[in-house]
C-alpha cells in the first residue's frame, strides 16, 4: 500500500510481467511500465488524463508509462482483470521509438476490427497461459506473442509521437512524475506540504502546483488525501484500531480533517463506514475486505482462467492463426 509509485520487477521474463487481480479499487498511482488491462468480468471506471471512462467485460485499455491513473470497480462486484505490464525498453533495440509514443486513453477494443479484437484478446490469453504455466521453452513463445500484441497496438490504437526536440522534455517530465509520486508515498504518513515536495524538486510552489494539476489531473491535496483515505479505509476493515490511531497512522492532522476527507471520498464518515460494513451480510463483508486488490498466484490464475484459455484457443484456430502462434 505504501508505494503508490509502483516499482515493478519482472521476475519471470525480463521486461514484462502478467498477473490476474480481483479489484474493487486502486488508488491513484504511477509506474514506469506500459500497462494493458483486459476486463474479464465486471466493469471498472478508470480515471486518467482528466477523463473517466467505463470499461466492461471484454474491453481493454492501454496506459502509457508514467501515466497517473485510478481505478474503481463496482461497489458490490469486484472486477476480474488480466494485466500485462511491459517495460518500454523491451523493444528498444529494434523499435526504440516506443518510448516516444503517447497512446490515447480510449476504449482500445473499439479501435480494432472485430476479427483483430478477437485475435488480440486470444493472443493476450495465450501469452498469459504460457506465462503462468511455464512449460518448456515458454520464454521464446511469450516474447513472440508480446511482439504480436504490440504490432496490433502500433497499427490500430491512436497515439501521438514526440518530435525529436520534445524527447528530452518528455524524459525529464516522466522522471519528475516518478520522483514526486514516490516522495509522496514515502512521506504521506507524515505532515506533508507542497512546499516540501517543491524544495525536494528544486521548483517554486507555484510551478509545482501547476505541474501537478496538469499531469496528475488532481491537486496535490486531492492526490494526497485520496491515498490517506484509502489507507484509512483498509485499516477500518482489517484492524480494530481506534479512529485516533488510524488518523495518525495515515498522516491526517486530526480526526476532524480525516472525517471531512473520508466523507468527501466515500460519502460517509469512517465511523459510519465501519459500522455499516459490520452490519452487512457476510458475503458483502468478504468482498469488501478481500477485493480492494486481491492478486492470484500463477497456479490459481491457471485454474480461474481455464475456460478463457479454451475460448482463446478456439478464436485463434478460427482465425487460422493457431499454427502460426
Amino acid at each position: 500500500m505504501k508505494n503508490q509509485y509502483e516499482i515493478i520487477s519482472h521476475t519471470t521474463i525480463h521486461s514484462f510481467k502478467i498477473f490476474l487481480v480481483n479489484l474493487l479499487y486502486r488508488e491513484p498511482h504511477v509506474h514506469g511500465d506500459i500497462e494493458i488491462c483486459y476486463i474479464l468480468e465486471g466493469s471498472v471506471i478508470m480515471c486518467s488524463k482528466g477523463q473517466k471512462l467505463c470499461f466492461k467485460k471484454n474491453d481493454f485499455v492501454i496506459l502509457n508509462s508514467c501515466q497517473p491513473h485510478e481505478i474503481y470497480g463496482d461497489e458490490n462486484n469486484p472486477a476480474l482483470i488480466l494485466a500485462l505490464q511491459v517495460s518500454p525498453a523491451f523493444c528498444k533495440d529494434y523499435f526504440p521509438r516506443i518510448q516516444d509514443l503517447d497512446f490515447s486513453f480510449c476504449l482500445c477494443s473499439s479501435c480494432l476490427s472485430p476479427q483483430d479484437a478477437n485475435i488480440f484478446q486470444g493472443t493476450l490469453l495465450e501469452l498469459s497461459r504460457l506465462y503462468f504455466s511455464k512449460s518448456q521453452g515458454f520464454e521464446f513463445r511469450c516474447i513472440s506473442l508480446l511482439n504480436l500484441l504490440f504490432y496490433y497496438i502500433i497499427t490500430a490504437v491512436p497515439y501521438n509521437q514526440a518530435e525529436p526536440e520534445e524527447k528530452n522534455r518528455i524524459l525529464i517530465r516522466n522522471q519528475r512524475i516518478q520522483r514526486i509520486s514516490q516522495y509522496i508515498q514515502e512521506h504521506y504518513t507524515e505532515k506533508l506540504l507542497l512546499t516540501q515536495v517543491a524544495k525536494a524538486e528544486g521548483l517554486t510552489v507555484s510551478y509545482l502546483s501547476h505541474f501537478f494539476k496538469e499531469h496528475f489531473h488532481l491537486s496535490f491535496q486531492e492526490y494526497l488525501s485520496s491515498i490517506r483515505c484509502e489507507k484509512a479505509r483498509q485499516l477500518l476493515l482489517l484492524t480494530e484500531h481506534g479512529l485516533l490511531d488510524i488518523c495518525l497512522e495515515c498522516g491526517f492532522s486530526d480526526i476532524k480533517y480525516m472525517n471531512k476527507a473520508f466523507l468527501k471520498k466515500y460519502g460517509c464518515t469512517p465511523r459510519q463506514y465501519r459500522k455499516e460494513i459490520l452490519k452487512a451480510p457476510l458475503p458483502v463483508q468478504q468482498k469488501t475486505i478481500l477485493s480492494t486488490q486481491n492478486f492470484f498466484s500463477d497456479t490459481t490464475s491457471l485454474v480461474l482462467l481455464e475456460q478463457y484459455f479454451l475460448n482463446a484457443e478456439k478464436i485463434l484456430k478460427e482465425c487460422s492463426l493457431g499454427k502460426v502462434l
